[in-house]
């Protein structure tokens, strides 16, 4: 056991919560941040070990300091630019109990929708959202954690879900944001680098539509990225292949959560013969 421990590497971030980090603190999140995305890439855990106290507690009255980080407030949460990102997105799709019988949550979707697409990021800089629901959530916490994109446009026909949708978006990354009118989506024009539908349309009783057409919004490098899985290829991505664009649906991102799950329970990941079973029978 003590050589498996040895072996162990974690990093762990102290006491950067909001009301422990005043404006000289303010260098280091830049590299704290890069550090952790390269913990992330490599699968390395990342641990907060943060101080929060009552407002009674005895350090207040001994050090005449005012009470700060009191446990439950928002000032003991860990700053917005380096909170856990399941966190931030709002949603847990994977438990793992821990070895002293606690419960710890984990979203592996953003990680299911970025790795098949991970070797494109760097040369993207703009971005459509075809839907701000739940996912797109997902989607722009992983983009915004693991690309350079500068510019994100996002289309709901509920105007609402696209202002909260970019409301938690910018608390995390100070990015450019743009909503465009849902009712006008057929005269949008622009050069995007990635297109993500992540809307209903071009499945089940819409299967026989398309939520736009990539025609005047794309460029011969634009990659076409739809979370639908059945059917394989919906009449956005026949549009894409025919205009000899990249594609992908949303089967790898699929396999990639659940790997990811698989991973956080067993610190395994898949092997081909059990990607090979997934994908021939998510396809059936």
């Amino acid at each position: 056991m003590e050589n498996v421990l040895s072996e162990q590497k974690a990093v762990i971030v102290v006491d950067m919560q909001k009301d422990n980090v005043g404006k000289y603190c303010q260098s280091i999140i830049p590299k704290i941040k890069i550090l952790m995305q390269k913990a992330r890439e490599k699968g390395i855990p990342i641990i907060f070990a943060c101080d929060s106290r009552y407002p009674d507690d005895f350090l207040f009255s001994r050090s005449g300091r005012p009470p700060r980080a009191i446990r439950g407030t928002d000032g003991a949460r860990v700053i917005d630019e380096l909170e856990p990102i399941c966190g931030r997105i709002g949603a847990v799709n994977t438990i793992k109990i821990q070895l002293d019988g606690t419960w710890k949550g984990y979203n592996t979707d953003y990680i299911g929708f970025v790795k098949p697409i991970h070797d494109y990021l760097d040369k993207m800089d703009t971005c459509l959202f075809i839907g701000a629901g739940g996912a797109a959530q997902a989607v722009g916490f992983g983009l915004l954690e693991f690309s350079p994109i500068k510019k994100f446009v996002i289309i709901d026909p509920i105007q609402e879900n696209a202002e909260k949708l970019i409301q938690k978006l910018r608390s995390f990354s100070r990015r450019e944001y743009e909503i465009y009118d849902s009712k006008l989506i057929n005269d949008l024009t622009g050069s995007f680098d990635l297109i993500i539908n992540m809307s209903p349309v071009g499945m089940g009783s819409m299967m026989d539509q398309s939520p736009l057409s990539i025609k005047n919004i794309s460029h011969s490098q634009t990659f076409v990225y739809d979370l639908i899985y059945n059917p394989a290829q919906t009449l956005l991505l026949k549009e894409a292949e025919e205009f000899g664009l990249k594609t992908i649906n949303g089967l790898p991102m699929l396999i990639g959560q659940a790997e990811e799950s698989f991973k956080i329970w067993t610190g395994k990941i898949f092997s081909n013969e059990i990607q090979e079973e997934l994908e021939t029978h998510f396809r059936q």
